[in-house]
């Protein structure tokens, strides 16, 4: 198996966030909203709050609780929350184990919080059933629970109820593009008048061009806009991107892309962090840029934070970071993949199959690199045997022998799973030339980092089955790790290396729990070159070190 991030393109596209948190950037208040956009939510909730601290009791810390979670005010509505816990013998037990979500919440618990959020919504709706935004929040909602439909449907009363907002353009085009109706999403921006007056609409039409396939219809304007600066820089982060990251993808314009990185940093929104991170991953942009201090200061870069912690192998901050994207973006599969795959390294097994699951519910179906991080770490987590598991086993081998012959990007990915499966289920040797088969190909056809993963665990392999080629195999994961400076890489393979010495606490050392024991290495000591002295003794000469006991000689 070659453990493989999620889908690896990534484009700068609009951020779908809940109306009331995208109320507070600049996106939103970058053009003024029709006067029919109302939000009287807002209203309703410093109502409810007044009441609360006037009086507080649990009906009115329900009320609340609700209210703050569609509002996305996390702070109250994890005091209301708390304040529930607390009185727990007087509420029932259904708002109690609501409250519990709140403050920890888990994906089964998230799922509970989003219905009620609907719940919420559509009791907001009765009352201003014309609010485009609540619409929106709504379409949301239902997208995160996995009803496409009825979020399609929401979303369109959104857009006819404000077609013209730059904000619900934006989201709309995102919401298509979630929809896997790419085309729409880009024919939506292309052909509305507005589009080419506004940066934020030109930077999601060249995202969406760019998923589509299309040629960008603003291209032209997007480089005017930046050539003469007639918006704040706040304005134009995500155009300046979206711009740099096509001459990434051009020839020869590296040093031009560069440029417009610097531009869209001046005031970067998170989505600009992101996409920055990536590519600086994905297409090696380079360093240079302040990341890491824009980093701190920017709200809400949870996707940002999971990949600079990635990139520098703090995998409990990188999933922490990864967990809280996927609250913050519900209905996106590309964060559960990214909990996927850092929970493979870390050997939560549990866990990657939790969130395959997840984003078999949203979407209908995992994507095939989810797919194949799920076989391994079904494979890997030892529960499955001969005896009782054959069935299964038949499957997986018969699902990993299909992918190869569709000779799919997967493919590769597919033979190094099905190395692992000979290793634990077949012949050693046959495991082993699979592997390499894996790393060959990689290595050739995608990324060294890719070819560092399969040779990684291909060494965990030979190690636990006692291959003699064990020693040979993981010098050559060292040596890939080293040349793909891949941090995940190293932190697996130091759990390797006190696997070989200590096969025996396998349970422990392949365990999420032994992560931090891993995370971080000793720096060597330094060794001193040791005195000596040399004298001669019976007609030879004699080497002394100074540690040497009495008749040690060399």
């Amino acid at each position: 198996m070659s453990l493989q991030q999620g889908k690896s393109e990534r484009r700068i596209l609009p951020r779908w966030q809940a109306s009331t948190k995208a109320a507070q950037t600049g996106g939103f208040a970058s053009l003024k909203a029709p006067p029919k956009v109302t939000v009287t939510s807002g209203q309703q909730f410093d109502s409810v709050q007044e009441s609360f601290l006037a009086s507080p009791d649990v009906g009115t810390a329900a009320e609340m609780l609700a209210i703050a979670l569609l509002e996305g005010k996390e702070a109250t509505a994890k005091s209301a929350a708390a304040f529930i816990e607390e009185h727990a013998a007087k509420a029932p037990a259904t708002l109690v184990r609501f409250a519990r979500s709140a403050i920890h919440q888990d994906n089964e618990q998230a799922l509970a919080v989003t219905k009620t959020q609907v719940r919420s919504a559509r009791s907001l709706l009765r009352l201003n059933p014309d609010n485009p935004l609540l619409w929106s929040d709504m379409a949301r909602h239902y997208a995160s629970l996995g009803h496409k439909e009825r979020a399609n449907r929401c979303m369109r009363i959104a857009l006819h109820l404000a077609p013209d907002h730059s904000w619900m353009l934006r989201t709309a085009a995102r919401f298509f593009v979630h929809q896997q109706d790419a085309d729409g999403a880009h024919a939506l921006l292309a052909n509305h008048p507005r589009t080419k007056q506004d940066p934020w609409l030109i930077a999601a039409e060249l995202a969406c061009a760019q998923v589509s396939g299309r040629t960008p219809k603003y291209w032209k304007h997007a480089n005017e806009i930046l050539r003469f600066d007639k918006f704040a820089p706040k304005h134009i982060s995500e155009l300046a991107t979206a711009v740099a990251m096509m001459e990434l993808e051009g020839a020869g314009g590296r040093k031009r892309a560069r440029k417009l990185v610097m531009r869209g940093l001046l005031a970067p929104t998170e989505n600009t962090l992101a996409q920055i991170f990536w590519a600086k991953q994905q297409k090696h942009l380079g360093n240079g840029f302040g990341l890491d201090e824009l980093l701190r200061d920017t709200r809400d870069a949870y996707e940002a934070d999971f990949r600079r912690a990635l990139a520098e192998g703090d995998l409990i901050t990188a999933l922490r970071a990864a967990r809280t994207w996927c609250i913050d973006e519900p209905f996106a599969a590309r964060p559960k993949a990214e909990v996927a795959y850092i929970a493979s390294l870390l050997d939560d097994h549990d866990l990657t199959a939790e969130m395959e699951r997840e984003v078999i519910r949203i979407d209908g179906e995992a994507d095939p690199t989810l797919r194949m991080n799920a076989l391994f770490s079904r494979l890997s987590s030892g529960i499955l045997t001969i005896e009782k598991n054959q069935d299964e086993l038949r499957r997986i081998y018969s699902s990993l022998v299909n992918a190869i012959e569709q000779r799919k990007d997967e493919a590769y990915h597919a033979i190094a799973n099905l190395g692992l499966w000979h290793y634990r289920y077949g012949a050693i040797e046959d495991g082993r030339d699979l592997y390499q088969k894996a790393i060959a190909i990689a290595e050739k056809r995608f990324s060294l980092e890719a070819a560092t993963q399969a040779a990684v665990f291909a060494a965990r392999e030979a190690v636990l089955s006692r291959d003699p080629s064990a020693p040979t195999i993981l010098v050559q994961a060292k040596d890939l790790a080293k040349r793909s400076r891949n941090k995940a890489s190293e932190f697996y393979l130091r759990k390797i290396d006190v696997l070989a010495i200590s096969p025996d606490q396998v349970n422990q050392i392949l365990s999420p729990g032994s992560a931090e024991r891993f995370l971080t290495v000793a720096e060597p000591e330094q060794k001193r070159t040791p005195t000596f002295r040399v004298k001669r003794e019976g007609g030879r000469l004699v080497v002394i070190l100074p540690s040497a006991r009495k008749g040690d000689r060399t």
